[in-house]
């Protein structure tokens, strides 16, 4: 079957039959810790009475995974009350049999994470062979199980509504007490461009999201995921904004637990494509007259499959998404226009020479003016720095004169390569015991040229970020009892970032523009060109190279205790948030037109001091830096 939305092509396809070998087998853990986190089950309760509603204890219930054949059975309590705790999310059949009644049976019980599902059961008297079944409604009924508020997000609705983010974070917002998420474009601190989530009012960095029930929270940015996994691998996006659990972590803002899907008896999987370029979009309304429209093309691609290894017994699940956005970022910048370059410099306030007059700055004298144009001139011969004559060639043409300020229009390619892998294995390896195994991987490079060339930079850009952002986790529960069930979990999320800086792998600065005590240190952080600060568009790097290492491990053990109507769940949830940067400030050369201005003590007989210090401009901050006199 084969659906066509808009420019999202996807193919589906299912058997019954077939079983394939699993591709990549996965880390798996089982800790011998007790544990229930309820965050990555759900939950079936009911009531089971007869026709005049009296109560009926020690009838038998079943429930039955339809996806899997996993089965559970309890026994309903001297009250008629059966609980079964601590089950995986999926569609269920629930079965109620007692001597001398007739078998009553409900099915397509939808369970998600985090979430309690009640089915009473009404018994007729009747064989056992007898049977009375009933279709589960889709109608939604009020929340008496539970305390917390919270909102499901399901596979069908992220991949059935249309959002240009492509992303399950862009429709936590539909729910209640959520605000509009905010974007972001990636990059250092968020490769995964996660965005920003606020519920009822709280704080941004109050908000924990865990993958599998292992923490996705940036360390370094709290507001930030570390790990968003494709919207075609995500099963259930559950939303706590309010009266969260003791197993919802410490929070004080919204919980979101995202589960990835599983693999079932059924052979299933899906193709996609999402595409967009610049042909419908119009050009940015500064861009000047006659200018093409920037590049513009995004797409995103990929596909799932999932299934059995071993029928009711061992399953597996994989997804792959790409995202490839090519684009133009463009914008005006300042530049030196060419007379500038040779020394002429069209000021309204004075340029005095900082070789003349008294060491503090008094009593200086202006630079010649040309006798024409009224400029300031600084004979580049004799005057300007030599760090400056190799620089002042590298200027990017097509600056035109007497236009100081954003004179040049300049589009600058940029790229962001983002992969997302997921990967899931279920094994129900005996009735009692079921372990789980998770594996992501979401890989990333960003490219941004600098808008004056690899050496000026300019534009505040890095050309080269990269990194890689892994997560495993492996979680067991083990059903000591009917009414005593044990689970734990281990995972861990780390995050690589790089940020290169133009020319990182080049002492730049020490070795050919010669210029002592840059570049100090190990490169690449030490590599590349310093920022020249002189107010018009800055050059250099925009931010020195940086490495990051942000490892963040997850244990989880819980207990569930059921004892006649009272269910007792306890445990201990350790989360180790890590931080390894390797940074350095950025070396920079500050250019502010002090050393090319006058200095006006009180009293002074200077005639240039006529109301005091004479302002200074742009061009004497040019001055400055032709002069090769920073601040």
């Amino acid at each position: 079957m084969t659906i066509c939305r808009g420019s999202k092509r996807k193919a589906q396809w299912h058997s019954g039959t077939l079983v394939v070998p699993l591709l990549v087998l996965l880390f798996m853990f089982l800790l011998t810790k007790p544990g229930n986190a309820q965050v990555l089950y759900g939950s079936i309760v009911g009531t089971v009475t007869d026709s005049t509603g009296a109560v009926i204890p020690g009838a038998s219930v079943t429930v039955t995974q339809m996806q899997t054949s996993d089965t559970r059975s309890v026994t309903s309590n001297d009250g008629g009350v059966y609980t079964v705790s601590t089950v995986p999310a999926g569609t269920y059949s629930v079965s109620v049999s007692k001597e001398g009644f007739a078998t009553f049976t409900s099915t397509n019980i939808a369970v998600a994470i985090n979430t309690t599902v009640r089915v009473n059961a009404n018994l007729t008297v009747g064989a056992q062979t007898e049977k009375v079944t009933v279709s589960a409604s889709g109608s939604v009924e009020l929340q008496t199980d539970r305390v917390d508020v919270h909102g499901e997000i399901s596979a069908v609705t992220l991949e059935d509504l249309p959002q240009p983010t492509r992303v399950y974070e862009g429709l936590v917002g539909t729910l209640p007490g959520v605000a509009p998420p905010s974007a972001s474009g990636g990059g250092t601190n968020n490769p995964m461009r996660s965005m920003i989530i606020q519920a009822n009012g709280t704080s941004a960095s109050a908000t924990n999201v865990s993958i599998d029930g292992v923490s996705a929270t940036n360390a370094w940015v709290q507001f930030f995921s570390t790990a968003v996994p494709s919207i075609e691998a995500v099963e259930t996006v559950n939303v706590v904004t309010g009266s969260s659990g003791a197993d919802q972590g410490a929070i004080n803002g919204a919980a979101i637990q995202v589960q990835i899907k599983s693999g079932t008896n059924s052979l299933h999987g899906s193709a996609y494509e999402y595409f967009q370029n610049n042909t419908l979009k119009a050009n940015p309304y500064f861009s000047p007259a006659g200018t093409r429209k920037p590049k513009y093309i995004d797409n995103n691609f990929g596909g799932t499959l999932g299934g059995p290894i071993k029928k009711n017994k061992l399953f597996f699940f994989g997804s792959y998404e790409g995202d490839w956005l090519r684009q133009a970022a463009g914008g005006y910048y300042t530049l030196p226009t060419p007379d500038m370059v040779l020394g002429e410099l069209a000021s309204t306030t004075p340029i005095f020479d900082p070789a003349t007059g008294l060491a503090d700055g008094e009593l200086r004298k202006p630079f010649p003016k040309d006798p024409v144009t009224g400029d300031y001139i600084i004979n580049p011969a004799t005057r300007f720095d030599a760090v400056t004559k190799k620089l002042l060639p590298l200027i990017p043409s097509g600056v035109p004169e007497g236009k100081y300020s954003n004179n040049v229009y300049i589009n600058t390619p940029y790229s962001y390569n983002l992969q997302k892998i997921d990967s899931k294995v279920d094994w129900d390896a005996t009735s009692k015991l079921r372990i789980v195994g998770r594996y992501s991987d979401y890989p990333y490079k960003q490219l941004q040229a600098p808008a004056f060339g690899a050496t000026l930079g300019g534009g505040g850009y890095n050309t080269n970020q990269t990194g890689n952002i892994y997560a495993f986790s492996g979680s067991g529960t083990y059903v000591a009892t009917p009414r005593l069930v044990l689970d734990a979990t281990f995972g861990l999320t780390h995050t690589t970032q790089y940020l290169y800086a133009p020319l990182y792998n080049q002492r730049y600065a020490s070795d050919v523009l010669g210029i002592p005590n840059t570049n100090l240190g190990p490169l690449p952080t030490a590599g590349g060109v310093p920022q020249f600060n002189f107010g018009l568009s800055g050059w250099g790097y925009g931010y020195p190279s940086l490495v990051y290492a942000d490892p963040v491990f997850q244990y989880t053990g819980n207990v569930t205790w059921i004892k006649g109507n009272h269910n007792f769940r306890f445990g201990i949830d350790v989360s180790q948030q890590h931080m390894n940067h390797k940074e350095v400030g950025p070396t920079s050369f500050n250019f502010t037109g002090g050393l090319t201005g006058l200095y006006c003590p009180s009293g002074s007989t200077d005639p240039n001091c006529a109301g005091g210090s004479p302002n200074t401009s742009q061009f004497n901050q040019f001055a400055d830096f032709l002069l090769g006199l920073p601040q």
